[in-house]
């Protein structure tokens, strides 16, 4: 129902993990099988993002649909690596200044 729904979504706010058990009973359903058909439904519509481990019956809610393949998460990427590339060229440049820096050398020879 669209009230388990609700509750569902609300729950994905407040728990990082949760069992199929608690959560069934937090929503008011009778069983984890049935909160887990609720919880698979939920996941492919795109309303939540979760993982449900068949091994243990733990729900792990997470908080980002990213996956990292998007034209957009690709750009931003690029731009990052190419802002880290830039700040490495400055400090090598910077490096080099200092290390043929009268004063530099003067300082670490000990000399006064």
């Amino acid at each position: 129902t669209s009230q388990t729904r609700a509750c569902i979504r609300r729950l994905t706010k407040t728990f990082i993990t949760l069992s199929l058990a608690d959560l069934a009973s937090r929503v008011g359903l009778s069983s984890p099988e049935e909160v887990e058909t609720q919880l698979v439904s939920m996941i492919q519509s795109g309303s939540i993002y979760a993982t449900i481990s068949q091994q243990d019956g733990m729900v792990r809610f997470d908080t980002s649909p990213e996956n990292y393949s998007s034209p957009d998460m690709l750009t931003m990427l690029e731009d990052g690596v190419s802002a880290a590339i830039t700040l490495d060229k400055q400090v090598t440049l910077m490096e080099e200044e200092m290390m043929v820096s009268a004063a530099y050398v003067k300082k670490i020879s000990g000399v006064r």
